[in-house]
């Protein structure tokens, strides 16, 4: 073994144990969750909705079955009128109320009457779906939107009512029409699924080795089912991702300025809006372009290359993205990985492993990288690059499920730039909350052999199977695939599954309303 093979091991031994060079990933300060278990809830007990109003109607005041119907939050549930979620979370945010209610409703916090400049903001979610966001203008009143419409709360008592608590408990809500009833013979599942396909055709799928910066547009089909029966599916442009504050969309694209080419993307915000008036649209088309003017500015700064940009993975709060960085002026080419907040991802530097994982997803990482260079050769080893870089690395999927992947840079190009090699951990909580199959891998093969991925809902009742041109969607039952497909929906050239977040129970109804009413569905 050469002098350099040594010293390349023995730094990446080093590493391992010592911490250095994370990159501190910026945080809001005023948030704070609220373990489900904690004493302090901020909206603890009971509420009345006294009233509404409707922005988009001429008269404000309206009458809806919300008005007189009881809000509750406690430990155990978080109840709004007919709607429940059990075991809810509670997350605090400070915000500006002018701010906060142009940029997100887009209309004049004045319309909901008066308020302090900085309000608070309790969003409940739970197992990681967003419930409602209900707005604290004083320890007496709340504000929440629903269906296009903003509800007033009035505090009744500091405990959550024993009637609604005890029907909740006992499962016996089928009797209460306030209630939804608890039926264990009513399954209902529904999926997101991002999907990732070149602008021209023909370009390299996500499982290939190069990809040389062809150009990615992105769509969204959403698949629903009840009792294995499929009732609703939908195409949507870009990507529409469900978020602990809602549902977002993230769009892609591509500058060409000074002989280079940049890609960006464009994140914001989604809500329902069926009916907006003029002034509405007018401030929501004045942020977009006031976010796209931002993004351009960032992105000409750099533009000194080109660099393109593909998702390879996004969740409710990251997205795993690859870059196509070159230079035509001297041939110069660089591909690498970053994972950034869905927040920020367009500000250039990833996050660490350990940023997320911990000192432990470090040691991983580093310990992975070594075992692959111990089973390399000398010659190949001299070629290698000493620094093993802790914010290169991706998910990627394989026989139904997320995987992690870094990646090594060689010190010339005579073959190929790189070598990725994989991680020896499963993705983070925080990148991926959930990712089970719920049926063998060669059970999926028998029943469908050209499977190349496949995704199964928490219900453990609907099994959708991805091929190189279809969607296959089947019923399942113990474990058992159904005999024949519930449907087929045909993908495009190239295509490849980024996302897949899922929705069961009544979630599905809401996830199903939302789509119709705030997006334009289809791609074509």
């Amino acid at each position: 073994m050469t002098k350099r093979i040594i010293i390349l091991l023995i730094v990446l031994g080093l590493n391992i144990f010592i911490f250095q060079g994370c990159t501190e990933v910026k945080v809001d300060t005023e948030e704070a969750i609220v373990p489900p278990r904690n004493k302090f809830i901020p909206i603890k007990g009971t509420w009345r909705v006294e009233g509404g109003m409707m922005p988009t109607k001429d008269k404000q005041v309206f009458r809806n079955s919300l008005v007189g119907k009881q809000a509750a939050f406690d430990e155990n549930i978080a109840l709004l009128g007919s709607e429940l979620c059990e075991n809810p979370e509670y997350k605090i945010r400070s915000v500006r109320s002018k701010d906060y209610f142009l940029y997100t409703y887009h209309i004049s916090h004045k319309m909901l009457g008066s308020m302090e400049s900085i309000i608070e903001i309790v969003s409940v979610t739970a197992k990681g779906q967003h419930f409602y966001d209900f707005i604290v203008i004083d320890d007496q009143q709340l504000i929440v939107h629903k269906d296009d419409a903003f509800f007033y709360l009035k505090y009744v008592r500091p405990d959550v009512d024993e009637r609604a608590a005890d029907r909740f408990n006992k499962k016996v809500a089928g009797n209460d029409p306030q209630i939804p009833a608890i039926e264990s013979n009513l399954l209902r599942s529904g999926v997101l699924l991002g999907l990732r396909f070149p602008s021209h055709g023909n370009a390299s799928s996500f499982h290939e080795q190069e990809w040389e910066g062809e150009e990615m547009n992105y769509r969204t089909v959403w698949i629903a089912a009840k009792n294995r029966q499929i009732f609703s599916i939908e195409e949507i442009k870009n990507l529409l991702v469900p978020r602990k504050s809602g549902f977002w969309i993230v769009e892609s694209n591509r500058n060409n300025r000074n002989d280079y080419s940049q890609d960006y993307f464009i994140v914001s915000p989604l809500e329902t809006g069926t009916e907006r008036t003029k002034k509405t649209s007018m401030l929501l088309h004045q942020q977009k372009k006031e976010q796209r003017e931002t993004e351009s500015r960032e992105e000409t700064r750099i533009f000194s290359a080109n660099l393109f940009k593909r998702i390879r993975f996004i969740g409710n709060d990251y997205a795993a993205i690859e870059y196509h960085q070159s230079q035509e002026n001297n041939g110069n080419t660089k591909n690498y990985f970053q994972l950034m907040p869905i927040d920020n991802m367009n500000n250039g530097q990833g996050i660490n492993i350990s940023d997320i994982a911990g000192a432990e997803g470090r040691e991983i990482l580093l310990n992975s990288a070594q075992g692959y260079l111990s089973n390399r050769n000398g010659k190949e080893l001299d070629r290698m690059e000493e620094q093993v870089r802790e914010d290169y690395f991706t998910l990627e999927r394989r026989n139904g499920h997320w995987l992690m992947k870094g990646r090594l840079y060689y010190t010339d190009h005579e073959e190929r730039p790189y070598v990725d090699y994989s991680i020896n951990m499963i993705p983070p909580d925080k990148i991926v909350n959930y990712d089970e199959l719920h049926v063998s891998w060669n059970k999926i093969k028998e029943k469908v052999p050209e499977a190349i991925d496949a995704f199964v809902s928490p219900n453990k009742d609907m099994a959708v199977i991805v091929t190189e041109n279809f969607i296959h969607i089947y019923g399942l039952i113990k474990g058992e695939l159904g005999e024949k497909p519930l449907e087929k929906i045909k993908l495009l050239e190239g295509e490849d599954v980024v996302m897949a977040e899922w929705a069961t129970g009544n979630y599905v109804e809401r996830w199903k309303n939302f789509i119709k009413e705030s997006l334009p569905p289809k791609l074509h």
